[in-house]
């Protein structure tokens, strides 16, 4: 039968009986698939028992007011979830790796705590307004990574199977995945990949967004409404693209638009588009 199982503050093994209580008054027991999980106390340390890939739990929630530091590098909590993995520890990390039924769906919105994503599959959204550093190991192929204020995330190098979907309204992110979709509507975002160029079929940039490209191509860059800075610092191909009177593009010499650009607006000092600036020559 399906229960709510919740942590023991001052345990240290997640694989223990004595790790964990539910709702029954005395009654102690270790999650198994269907159970719902809720971490609400402690600042514990759990290094053991944490390879629990067959357990397929409904929700699993570290909820404010604890502070856990679970699983390290190569040694993750991998579990599944049909629902969603909530993070909002006040403080603390969490390695996690989805395991082998995946896990539905994921928030992160802790204030001081830190989510490192190591593998897996996750089926569905990742909302994110805190750290998040989301490893070259983890899949995001068909994923939407939302990214909202608040937010410092890191995205590293892996080619995904299908695009994921990029959509930023607030926070910093940096981005080293060679293929997306994005969305930049606030914020501050960095697309630079190491070990292979960023190929984006398509990027629109709205309101005071900062987007800064460091190599790549982008097949349609739509900066209409667009009021922040666009910094293309590069070996940067743009093969279509439109710029509205209020954005700032600053353009270095070996940025290449493979079309020319299409301005809207009025500017006093030009027909329409941006203001341009230009460095590295």
């Amino acid at each position: 039968m399906a229960k709510t199982v919740f942590w023991v503050k001052n345990s240290t093994d997640f694989s223990l009986d004595t790790s964990w209580k539910t709702s029954t008054a005395g009654a102690t027991t270790v999650p198994v698939s269907t159970d719902t999980i809720r971490w609400a106390e402690g600042s514990d340390e759990v290094q053991t028992g944490l390879s629990q890939s067959a357990v397929d739990t409904a929700e699993f929630w570290i909820k404010p007011g604890c502070s856990p530091r679970i699983g390290a590098n190569g040694t993750p909590l991998e579990i599944s979830c049909t629902g969603a993995f909530i993070y909002e520890a006040d403080e603390g990390f969490v390695f996690l790796k989805a395991g082998s039924a995946n896990i539905a769906s994921l928030r992160c919105f802790s204030p001081r705590g830190q989510l490192y994503l190591v593998g897996g599959v996750i089926d569905g959204r990742i909302d994110v307004g805190s750290f998040l550093r989301i490893t070259g190991d983890q899949s995001l192929s068909g994923n939407t990574l939302a990214v909202y204020k608040g937010a410092e995330v890191l995205v590293q190098y892996k080619a995904d199977g299908t695009d994921p979907v990029f959509t930023q309204n607030g926070g910093f992110c940096r981005l080293e995945r060679p293929t997306l979709t994005a969305s930049i509507t606030g914020g501050e975002c960095v697309m630079a990949v190491e070990r292979e160029a960023v190929a984006c079929p398509a990027v629109t940039v709205k309101g005071d967004a900062k987007l800064t490209v460091l190599r790549g191509t982008i097949t349609n860059l739509d900066a209409k409404e667009a009021t922040g800075t666009i910094v293309l610092d590069g070996l940067v191909t743009i093969t279509d693209s439109q710029f509205g009177p209020d954005v700032t593009v600053i353009r270095h010499k070996a940025t290449v638009f493979t079309n020319t650009p299409t301005l809207y607006g009025n500017r006093s000092d030009a027909a329409g588009g941006p203001t341009w600036q230009f460095n590295g020559g």
